[in-house]
């Protein structure tokens, strides 16, 4: 069939109806457009459709070109379909954080729990810690009937000597009167701790997303210099709030941050950059001689 032109010559590319937007309701933006253009001037300027270059529509030109596909149709027409991206949040820079929530168990050593040393808040129904301090017994655990003797250096001839083993409370066994490596409860008079070596702790961890706009891509550096870094807020990165406040705005163990970012992945959609990350929760805090503040 012969082309026959007639009106416009699809010099530029021509908006088609039907081009949609849609938004995630955290501040993304997405849509596509399809525009029609004659297929000389669609091989040699398809620069209109560049990535980051901005969405036909006023309202929405806060988006960009993020890719494009192109047909080229019988009769020297091409049918151009581009993708489109942005951020739109109020006064923000970029979207509030899209969270999910893990809450479970793990199995951890005894000796990690909280009330297994000192009286722990919020073990009120236990009437004495777990094994106890050495000062709970004078300065020096009981020599124990139970557990089994142990090799230790004298202190006056510096030889190897075979000594009796140490008991704190609940049959909790240990090497030497001071502590020393935990052997493990050795009284079966308390058969709730009577050889047992681990116990459930809690585990949360979060999995979030958050877009930013390509003139805050530096954030995508702070973030990864976090990894690893804790915080006792929901925020990261001095204003990334990476927790919705319905969650919590304050995590702390005393003076001890819960928060721990444990991983971060990035994506580049040209005028966006999307985070995703995750965070462990730990209700006992982190120390902070061994992990540094990400705030």
């Amino acid at each position: 069939m012969a082309r026959i032109d007639q009106g416009n010559a699809l010099t530029t590319a021509v908006l088609q109806p039907g081009w949609n937007v849609a938004t995630d309701g955290y501040g993304l933006f997405t849509g596509r457009c399809t525009f029609k253009m004659n297929r000389t001037e669609a091989i040699s300027g398809l620069s209109t459709f560049a990535r980051g270059a901005a969405h036909p529509v006023t309202e929405f030109n806060f988006m960009a070109v993020h890719k494009i596909e192109v047909t080229y149709d019988q009769l020297g027409v091409a049918t151009i379909v581009a993708d489109y991206i942005g951020i739109k949040n109020g006064e923000e820079n970029w979207t509030n954080p899209n969270v999910t929530g893990s809450f479970g168990l793990t199995s951890e050593p005894i000796v990690s729990h909280p009330n297994f040393f000192v009286a722990a808040a919020g073990f009120a129904g236990a009437s004495s810690p777990i094994a106890g301090l050495p000062s709970d017994f004078g300065g020096s655990y009981d020599d124990s009937t139970l557990g089994p003797p142990v090799t230790v250096l004298s202190a006056t001839t510096g030889k190897p000597v075979v000594v009796p083993s140490s008991e704190g409370y609940h049959g909790a066994c240990f090497e030497t009167g001071q502590g020393g490596r935990f052997i493990g409860f050795v009284d079966p008079s308390h058969p709730h701790y009577y050889g047992k070596t681990s116990y459930l702790a809690q585990v949360t961890s979060f999995s979030g997303v958050i877009y930013f706009k390509s003139a805050y891509s530096s954030k995508c550096a702070d973030f990864r210099a976090a990894v690893g870094t804790t915080s006792g807020s929901n925020k990261y990165c001095s204003t990334v709030k990476v927790l919705p406040d319905y969650i919590g705005t304050v995590f702390l163990n005393g003076t001890l941050d819960c928060m721990l970012l444990s991983q971060v992945n990035f994506e580049d959609y040209g005028s966006v950059f999307k985070c995703s990350y995750e965070i462990r929760y730990n209700p006992n805090g982190y120390p902070a001689g061994v992990y540094k503040n990400g705030e």
